[in-house]
Order: C-alpha cells, then structure tokens, then sequence
C-alpha cells in the first residue's frame, strides 16, 4: 500500500476528506495525491501522524522480501532513511551529476572499508 492509499484510508476511518486534511495541515491542494507515486518528505508525514494520532513508522512499513537464504525466506523493513534514498535514486537516477555524485560515495566508503580491515588486520 502506497502512502496515499494509507492516508486515504485514514481519512475514510476518520470521516475526512483529503482536500479538508490538507487545509487543516497547510499542505497544498493535491499535496497527498501526487504521493501516490512519490515520497513524501518525512516532515509532512509527521504532520499527518501527529493529526491522525499514529506514529510515523507505520507509513514505513514497506516490506521487502529477499531471495531465499537456505530455503528460508526472510522479510526485511525499509527504514525512513532507505526510502527517502531510493526515492532520489528513482527521481534523479538519470541525471549524471547525480550518478557521479554516487559514484564518489561509493568509492569512498568502498576505500574507507578497505582502510580499517588493513588497520584491523595489523593490529
């Protein structure tokens, strides 16, 4: 379920419209429609929590199923944080800045992994 589907049904158990939450929370006309293909910022998503009396997390559990480990399958939870950067990659993934950009922090890190194992294993 998409963050708009779980508002909407929101709105639906709180006998609400979503143009009216809009309204009430300062969000623009349409704000809550155009997440059902985006992420919303977190910010806007506390507004709708705090208004709903729910917590943030519950917009976030977005389930991902990996491949089978030993024949087992194991169901893994995406953070705020993992969903906000999987966003940016959807909305700016062809963009070559952006890809260089994350090109370089890549690497950084990849040479910084690299540095400590070396660091460890001489220890």
């Amino acid at each position: 379920m998409n963050y708009y589907e779980k508002i909407k049904t929101l709105c639906a158990e709180h006998n609400i419209k979503i143009s009216a939450l809009e309204k009430e929370l300062g969000l623009g006309n349409g704000t809550i429609s155009k997440w059902k293909n985006s992420v919303p910022k977190h910010d806007n998503l506390q507004k709708i929590a705090d208004f709903f009396g729910v917590t943030v997390d519950s917009f976030y559990e977005t389930k991902k199923s990996p491949p089978s480990f030993d024949g087992e399958q194991v169901a893994m939870t995406l953070s705020a944080e993992e969903l906000e950067f999987i966003s940016a990659i959807r909305q700016y993934g062809d963009n070559p800045v952006f890809q260089a950009a994350l090109q370089g922090v890549i690497s950084a890190f990849s040479f910084r992994r690299k540095d400590q194992a070396k660091a460890n294993a001489e220890k």
